[in-house]
């Protein structure tokens, strides 16, 4: 006797509908820009790249049409209807397409000048003669100007000025900035990009700490901050700005007369008053960041250990 098969419901065809159309439209866009990479990597990188935030209206065309708002309400609904076949090779074929995209974008980071002569680590000395350029005053300062007026320094190194993850860690770190200050820990911004974006960001989130330039990106490049495409542009980290979206949240608009750059990466440190290294947090995407609770611990380890200096 045959046994019949079981046939899709209209929610499970609306989902399998919905996985096909996403890797094939997955598929066509990197399938471009690998073909305007090959042409072109500078032309790529500085005016094409932005074709690949077709993936965050892709994304959220296709979580609004299912009724749901991240990636796991969405991976939750293969596992509700995965005793369908159809749902199974669905799924198995969207995981597959983001495997693919993700592949394509580490190919293209290999071609990039990401090596680094040298990357400090938690001891060694940042050179506080370094300098740079005092966003505010628009005067040029050495690091040393900041580092020896508290036992700490946090520095924040921004990746670009419309980076949302940077800017929810700013109001973060704004709101537990007492704590902060109640361990001897002054904070500063670090930018590399233009005075003109500079001025903009300061007004647009009220920052409240100083903050440098660093246009030829010394101290990124001290710390082991270089360029990436597929930290900045995986699916992961493109699905995350959907999740915001429908949160009703809106992403900051990049100022249309001032060049930066999205692929630069960045991360939180940590420096005594001699400018020694006691936290080194590199972010491993572009969303990510040590927690204010990472970055406190930090601090009172260094000070129950009696590591401060006195000089």
């Amino acid at each position: 006797m045959l046994t019949s098969v079981p046939t899709c419901t209209e929610d499970q065809k609306n989902y399998v509908e919905t996985c096909k159309d996403i890797s094939g439209k997955l598929q066509l866009i990197i399938h471009q820009a690998l073909v305007d990479f090959k042409e072109s990597k500078d032309e790529f990188l500085s005016q094409k790249i932005g074709k690949l935030f077709q993936v965050v209206g892709l994304y959220r065309q296709a979580f609004e049409k299912l009724n749901v708002k991240t990636k796991s309400e969405f991976d939750g609904l293969a596992r509700r209807y995965f005793s369908s076949p159809e749902v199974r090779d669905a799924f198995d074929e969207i995981t597959q397409s983001e495997r693919d995209w993700d592949e394509a974008l580490e190919e293209i980071d290999k071609t990039l000048n990401t090596s680094v002569a040298v990357q400090l680590k938690e001891g060694d000395t940042l050179p506080l003669e370094m300098t740079a350029v005092n966003a505010r005053s628009k005067e040029n300062v050495t690091l040393a100007s900041f580092v020896h007026s508290q036992p700490f320094l946090l520095m924040v190194l921004l990746r670009h000025f419309a980076c949302l993850p940077c800017r929810d860690h700013l109001c973060e770190i704004v709101a537990r900035q007492a704590e902060l200050k109640q361990l001897g820990a002054e904070i500063l911004i670090v930018s590399f990009g233009e005075q003109l974006g500079a001025d903009n960001w300061l007004k647009e989130t009220n920052c409240p700490f100083d903050m440098i330039l660093d246009p030829n990106r010394k101290i990124y490049l001290s710390f082991g901050l270089h360029r990436s495409v597929s930290k900045v542009w995986s699916c992961a980290c493109m699905i995350y700005y959907v999740e915001q979206l429908l949160k009703g949240r809106q992403l900051p608009r990049p100022l249309e007369n001032v060049h930066d750059d999205p692929q630069q990466m960045g991360g939180d440190f940590i420096l005594d008053n001699t400018g020694r290294v006691v936290f080194s947090y590199c972010s491993k995407v572009s969303n990510d960041r040590p927690s204010v609770d990472q970055i406190l611990a930090a601090i009172h380890s260094h000070i129950t250990q009696g590591k401060v200096s006195q000089e």
